[in-house]
């Protein structure tokens, strides 16, 4: 993963857990689920995104099971 994109993650990660700790979970995810914000608002995406990725980039070296090889 490139570096601004690391440092960018990390930072809404924080971000995400002081609002939760600040004015709790259910205000937090509203926020979230009604900003416009680019970054935010594609949170879930890319996460599923770099999911997937992982599982492309590491499927060649795992058994047919899923176990490491």
């Amino acid at each position: 993963m490139p570096s601004p994109l690391r440092l960018g993650i990390l930072g809404l990660s924080v971000a995400t857990g002081v609002g939760q700790r600040a004015v709790g979970d259910d205000r937090t995810v509203r926020f979230l689920r009604r900003t416009r914000l680019p970054f935010v608002a594609e949170l879930a995406r890319m996460v599923r995104s770099l999911g997937f990725a992982f599982v492309w980039e590491t499927w060649p070296s795992t058994t047919p099971l899923g176990a490491e090889s």
